[in-house]
């Protein structure tokens, strides 16, 4: 009879614990909402009132704190786990996406240099700064929650970041650098925040879950910016404008494309809609990489699911909509252009700048020239007769080199080997999560091979990379029963 009366209150538990939990997602939709809507009106109220920045940097800083009151405020009462774990997953969130908020042109490298940014990237910074103190304050309320953990992947994470931080240092421009080295310790604060809050598959998933919505925001918010400011759709060359590159759009999209398929799997009303949003920004967008990358994940995706008639679906979906895109969109006009430039030769100039590169690498092999200091390799006199101004090295494994010299690279290499292995030894039990987080880790592998964005700088695809080295340990680690798509509906 007692044991009777044990079982009936943790289920009564459980089920007001999930209730809080559905109430506070219904919360969290609305608010995120509320910000969108905000942040619609930052261009029209700029209008009236001048400093689109300030407005913006405002607009993001409250809707971030509103939307972990309202998200934790439930939960706040029960364990500190709870509260860390739903406080990283928003974080994680915010983090990922917020670089959206702020998009602007690439500032020349030698005024970089002499610290003249746009006020766009203070305003960002600013953000860092809001995330800092909602880490700050759950710090100081769950110390517990939030030690380092010296173990498993994680350190290697851990040295990582110390690497960065100490070769700001010495890089060309040191405020540069320590303001993107202090986003990556809130990246990595953010991750041991949801790291700890991942027992089962179901917590993976929901951990997947934010950072499909941190995707989904570096994807959408630059469309609907420029439709309301009345941006113009495509750039001369033919290539959607909305992105501070078409290349990034395309990348973006691909990889919001296969977290789409792995979330919502088994879910018809929400991975179609999601799924053709964002094959359709990465078509449009034109980047060449990003959609070979996105298509061909995709497609093993299926294959590993064993599901080849869906694969063939996707494939048939993709190249109808790619048929569209090119009759009706001045796509068209810029596939033309780049076959007749010969510029196919060189990927775009790309293999010129690795050749380049590799004589400026060997000047400072072993530390390299400091965190961040691709952003100003343009300045070297090895790249005088460039036409364009090289801010990264479009070759992740050069970049790292490059910035943080062999040592860089021996960590770099650690986190893929640490991705490879514990997905190979999970794949057998959890294959459908270990087949998404292995899709996902071939996207960046194939990213990796033509652009320097995962290298250390805590943007969107480094940091997927940060998150993959942790969810592959977790599948590893994972004591309940092989995850499957009905309880992928029941989570």
């Amino acid at each position: 009879m007692g044991s009777t009366v044990t079982l009936r209150n943790l289920r009564n538990s459980i089920q007001a614990q999930a209730g809080w939990a559905n109430l506070n997602g219904r919360a969290i939709a609305v608010v995120g909402l509320l910000a969108l809507l905000a942040f619609v009106a930052v261009p029209v109220a700029t209008n009236w009132l001048g400093d689109g920045d300030l407005l913006m940097f405002a607009a993001v800083s409250l809707s971030l704190l509103l939307t972990i009151l309202v998200g934790t405020i439930r939960v706040s009462k029960l364990k500190l786990e709870v509260l860390t774990w739903k406080t990283g997953l928003i974080m994680w969130a915010f983090l990922l996406g917020s670089q959206q908020f702020f998009l602007r042109s690439v500032t020349p490298a030698d005024e970089a240099l002499n610290y003249g940014y746009d006020a766009a990237a203070y305003a960002e910074a600013g953000t860092w700064l809001a995330a800092g103190l909602v880490i700050f304050v759950i710090a100081i309320r769950s110390r517990e929650q939030l030690r380092w953990t010296w173990s498993g992947n994680f350190k290697f994470i851990v040295l990582f970041t110390v690497m960065c931080c100490l070769s700001a240092s010495y890089s060309p421009s040191r405020l540069l650098a320590f303001a993107w080295s202090f986003k990556l310790v809130l990246v990595v604060l953010a991750l041991n925040m949801c790291s700890r809050g991942m027992h089962t598959a179901a917590d993976i998933r929901t951990f997947l879950l934010s950072t499909f919505w941190g995707f989904a925001m570096l994807m959408v918010v630059p469309v609907i910016k420029g439709i309301v400011t009345g941006q113009k759709a495509f750039l001369p060359d033919g290539r959607l404008s909305y992105f501070d590159h078409p290349v990034h759009g395309s990348q973006l999209a691909g990889v919001a494309l296969l977290l789409a398929l792995i979330v919502f799997a088994g879910r018809a009303r929400s991975v179609l809609p999601w799924a053709g949003i964002s094959a359709a920004i990465m078509l449009v967008s034109g980047g060449k990489a990003g959609i070979v990358a996105g298509v061909l994940s995709a497609l093993l995706l299926f294959g590993l699911r064993g599901k080849p008639g869906q694969a063939l679906l996707m494939l048939v979906g993709v190249t109808a909509l790619g048929v569209t895109v090119l009759v009706y969109t001045p796509v068209s006009q810029y596939l033309k252009i780049y076959l007749e430039s010969g510029a196919a030769g060189t990927l775009t100039g790309r293999t010129d700048l690795w050749d380049a590169s590799v004589p400026m690498i060997l000047e400072k092999p072993l530390f390299g020239h400091g965190y961040m200091s691709s952003r100003f390799m343009s300045l070297s006199d090895r790249l005088e007769s460039f036409n364009w101004q090289p801010t990264q090295a479009h070759n992740s494994f050069l970049e790292i080199t490059y910035t943080n010299g062999a040592v860089g690279l021996i960590l770099l290499l650690t986190l893929h080997y640490l991705v490879v292995r514990h997905l190979w030894a999970a794949f057998r039990q959890h294959r459908l999560l270990a087949a998404g987080a292995l899709v996902l880790y071939v996207d960046l592998l194939l990213q990796s091979a033509v652009e320097g964005s995962v290298a250390g700088k805590p943007s969107d695809s480094f940091m997927l990379l940060l998150a993959l080295v942790t969810v592959s340990e977790k599948l590893v680690n994972l004591t309940s029963p092989p995850f499957t798509p009905r309880r992928l509906l029941q989570s």
